[in-house]
Formats: C-alpha cells, sequence, structure tokens
C-alpha cells in the first residue's frame, strides 16, 4: 500500500515540475493522453504477438522453458523507442517506465497472460543510488496497474556491482553476470506464475540468468516481458 501511495506521489511532482508534452515529439499533450502523444504512439515499431514471441525466444535459448515472450517493439539504433527508452532510464522519467508498462499490461492482458507475480530485472544498490531507481520496477509497476498483479520489487537481487553492460558483448555478459543474480525467497515463489520484466532485450544474458535463478528456485512458469527488443 505504501509503495504505491510513494509511487502515485512520484508521479504527482513529475507532473509539477515537467510540462505536459510529448516526449516523443515534444507537441504539447492532449487530455487523455500520458507521455506519449498519439501520434507518436500511432508511429512505434510494433510487434505483433507471434513476432514478439519468436524473437524473445531468439535471444534466450538458454531458457527453453520459458512460457511465453512478450515485447512491444523493434529497439533501433537512432530510434523513437531508443529515445524514448534512453529518456526513462537516463533522465529521471520513471512515469514514463509506468507509461510503457502499462502499454505492456494492455498487450499481456490480449494474450491471456494473468501471472501471479511480476519481478523486475534487479539493479545493485549502488547503481541504485547512482541512478535514484530501477526503470525495470517501474514498468513492473504499470503492467500490475492493468493486470492487477503482485509486484515483488525485490524478488531478485544482484550480489556484485558490476560494470556497465551497454558496451559488452554476449560473452562478456554473461560473465559479468555469473553468480550475481540471486533469489531473495525462494520459497515464497516457488510453484507461481512468474512475469520477469525489463526494459529491452539485446544479447539475452541479464534476463537468461534472471530466468534460470527464478527456474532453478521452482517458479511453476516463467513469462518474459519487455518494451523493446534489440535489432532489426
Amino acid at each position: 500500500m505504501l509503495g504505491k501511495y510513494a509511487s502515485g506521489l512520484g508521479e504527482a511532482l513529475i507532473a509539477l515540475f515537467y510540462p505536459p508534452i510529448c516526449i516523443g515529439c515534444g507537441d504539447v499533450l492532449t487530455s487523455g493522453e500520458r507521455c506519449v502523444c498519439l501520434p507518436c504512439s500511432m508511429d512505434l515499431p510494433s510487434l505483433d504477438f507471434r513476432e514478439s514471441d519468436l524473437l524473445v525466444r531468439e535471444r534466450l535459448p538458454e531458457c527453453p522453458q520459458m512460457l511465453r515472450g512478450t515485447a512491444l517493439y523493434r529497439y533501433r539504433k537512432g530510434g523513437k523507442v531508443r529515445k524514448l527508452v534512453r529518456t526513462m532510464k537516463y533522465s529521471g522519467r520513471y512515469d514514463l517506465g509506468r507509461f510503457f508498462g502499462r502499454e505492456l499490461g494492455k498487450k499481456l492482458q490480449r494474450e491471456g497472460c494473468g501471472p501471479e507475480l511480476i519481478i523486475p530485472v534487479p539493479v545493485h544498490r549502488k547503481r541504485l543510488k547512482e541512478r535514484g531507481y530501477n526503470q525495470s520496477y517501474w514498468i513492473a509497476l504499470g503492467i500490475a496497474d492493468v493486470l492487477d498483479t503482485k509486484v515483488l520489487e525485490h524478488g531478485l537481487l544482484r550480489t556484485a556491482y558490476t560494470d556497465s553492460q551497454v558496451r559488452k558483448g554476449r560473452m562478456e555478459r554473461f560473465a559479468n553476470l555469473k553468480g550475481n543474480i540471486k533469489v531473495a525467497d525462494r520459497e515464497f515463489i516457488q510453484n507461481r506464475e512468474v512475469l520477469l520484466v525489463d526494459d529491452v532485450l539485446t544479447t539475452g544474458a541479464t534476463l537468461t540468468e534472471c530466468g534460470k535463478a527464478l527456474l532453478e528456485a521452482g517458479v511453476k512458469s516463467l513469462s518474459i516481458g519487455v518494451i523493446g527488443v534489440a535489432g532489426d
């Protein structure tokens, strides 16, 4: 309850300090629009159900037990989705994370996805202090707004602080994460249907390690939800 109140207060504070303009194009938002105007939303490279599931599975071959993979968009260099995600991640716009989460929640709802728990990909506490928030948590909150599902904010933990993954290749990313993901409460998540959430799926290293940890802990089923899948 306190977490939902705090997140609602955070959105209210953002509304005070940021004018209601579209983050994509800079136009003033009309009544009912949030973060991104309708024309920009329509212009984003969306993925259908089958295509998004195939793309997610291609990047996560080490998680064959995955029940479902869902992505909203293609994430391309120089594209509008990349601009929006980077604004969310590095410019303090966690309200944009919740906006994307709600859009992802609507898509999951149409797919008939009804997880018992939503778990965001974790960030190390030092990184959390540097950035101020975990964008995946805000995406998870947006999904929960639609699906009315519990978010387990600290269901997964990073046990070591590592360098940024941004410029690393697939093997470097796996090496960087090996042994670095821990399930906080194995007993609590056992036999639960879990949705694991992140912002962008690139090499798949982070989601693979998180997914493996959850599957090894005994979740009943594992689905993956992301805003974008990198590449063409």
